[in-house]
């Protein structure tokens, strides 16, 4: 990875904090910017980001409306990179509308791999995965409402 700005996007898991470390570690140079939710509590990692992103707590970003503020948040720190948790469809989606030039992902085992997805390619997957939920919830809810 080159040293430029890169955003560490918080997602709710046991290795975010040594995500921080390894990016410092690795980059020592950059600036490392994290995302994380207002109810985060700061003091865990200020010593390890140069700045932070504030973001709308767990459940006000799962609405439309929480997730285009967290986007614009994102897309205002004017990172270069973005670093996030885990290889999610929606993470994906995150990643490639945030406007960097290069998304990573972090594993729980240490390593950091490129996320590669088109961006068509990742609205596609994830509108139809929602679609499909949601015909699964109604034959499901149909089926009990027969019986």
């Amino acid at each position: 990875m080159t040293t430029d700005r890169i955003c560490a996007f918080y997602s709710s898991g046991p290795h975010y904090v040594r995500m921080l470390r390894c990016l410092r570690e690795n980059c020592p140079d950059a600036t490392l910017v994290a995302a994380i939710p207002a109810s985060f509590p700061f003091d865990a990692i200020d010593d390890l980001v140069d700045e932070t992103v504030r973001l709308p707590d767990r459940k006000a970003s799962r609405d439309l409306r929480g997730g285009y503020f967290a986007l614009r948040s994102i897309r205002q720190a004017q990172c270069t990179q973005i670093v996030v948790m885990f290889d999610s469809p929606r993470l994906n989606l995150l990643s490639a509308l945030s406007g960097t030039r290069d998304r990573h992902c972090f594993t729980v085992d240490g390593r950091f791999y490129r996320l590669n997805k088109k961006t068509a390619v990742l609205v596609a997957s994830t509108t139809l995965r929602r679609l499909r939920g949601q015909w699964n919830f109604l034959c499901a809810w149909w089926g009990t409402r027969k019986s």
